[in-house]
């Protein structure tokens, strides 16, 4: 079942739509698609504001990614911040983590963040090699039905700070950010990273 709007494709028997429908179940019972895309992105923009300004606490481990999903999405799914278990995810050649692997590989992602010391007291080239390499692999995740890129930015924006960087992607066009997630799980983290280097600053 394709996605118009991001270009995904998901299992033929999504247990997150309404039945008969291609709109995903939420809070306002909005059975229209483009109503729930303006809905999305006006709530989801207004609570990412927030966070920038009052971040979500954790650990930046997969209980922190879900914090952070669930404060942009809660006002609109009930089932923000929840991990996925049912149906694949997929962009053109590019399939997601199976959700049985979700909550394993996390444990092992996290574990090696934790053990770079959440990548402090890096000098700046070593801090973007090693940000890309995990906002590739939290990306390959993709832990939730909808809103992984938001959440994971969100997450990446903390993840910077709490090392002494700022990173700003809002001036980043769309299709290249996706672009370099694609080859991040193809290719290399190259261009990943070349974005990173035009976007990460001192933080202060």
């Amino acid at each position: 079942m394709p996605d118009r709007e991001y270009g995904y494709a998901y299992d033929a028997e999504d247990a997150y739509l309404y039945a008969g429908t291609d709109v995903l179940a939420n809070r306002f019972g909005i059975r229209s698609r483009e109503e729930l895309w303006e809905i999305e992105r006006a709530l989801s923009g207004a609570r990412i504001a927030e966070i920038d300004i009052s971040p979500v606490p954790g650990s930046f481990d997969l209980d922190h990614l879900c914090a952070i999903h669930r404060a942009i999405f809660g006002d609109l799914y009930p089932w923000a911040g929840v991990i996925r278990t049912k149906s694949f995810i997929a962009k053109g050649a590019s399939l997601f983590c199976s959700p049985e692997f979700i909550v394993p590989y996390s444990n092992e992602l996290f574990g090696k963040l934790k053990s770079e010391r959440y990548l402090q007291n890096l000098d700046r080239d070593s801090f973007i090699v090693r940000l890309a390499y995990f906002i590739a692999e939290i990306n390959a995740l993709h832990p939730f039905r909808e809103g992984n890129g938001r959440a994971q930015r969100a997450f990446a924006n903390q993840l910077a700070r709490n090392a002494g960087w700022e990173l700003n992607f809002r001036n980043v066009e769309a299709a290249e950010l996706c672009e370099a997630y694609i080859e991040s799980m193809h290719v290399s983290t190259d261009r990943l990273e070349r974005l990173l280097r035009e976007h990460v600053t001192p933080a202060g």
